[in-house]
């Protein structure tokens, strides 16, 4: 079991099952809503993950492709999904207690990486989403 919680600790959630695959975003969007120079984010089941929000404070962001859940007190990336991809949305990783030991499956968007990260040949890269 997998538990997490936003930075001020309103949102909670627990996750039942494993991370099903863990991977860097790069493109502008996940940038921007992660305020860093890529999202750390991993695909799970909807089904297993259960959120826990006493005072409403889960916000939603409409983005022309899906929706992005966040704290609407501290601010803090929860998770988000594409239109049609409601089962398995993408955990925003920096909200896990004890990240897991899973490895990086891949890296997206790196057509839009910004220029001082670098890429790892180990792992898998798409030029756009993954596929």
């Amino acid at each position: 079991m997998i538990d997490g919680k936003c930075l001020c600790g309103e949102i909670t959630y627990i996750l039942k099952s494993e991370l099903l695959y863990l991977y860097n975003c790069h493109c502008k969007e996940c940038r921007a809503f992660s305020g860093s120079s890529m999202a750390t984010n991993a695909t799970i089941s909807a089904a297993d993950f259960e959120i826990y929000d006493d005072n409403d404070n889960l916000k939603t962001f409409m983005v022309a492709g899906g929706k992005r859940h966040f704290c609407g007190n501290c601010g803090s990336p929860i998770y988000s999904y594409p239109n049609g991809s409601e089962e398995f949305p993408s955990l925003h990783i920096g909200t896990i207690s004890n990240p897991p030991e899973k490895v990086l499956d891949a890296n997206s968007w790196i057509s839009e990486k910004c220029p001082w990260v670098k890429i790892s040949d180990s792992v898998t890269s798409y030029e756009k989403q993954i596929e």
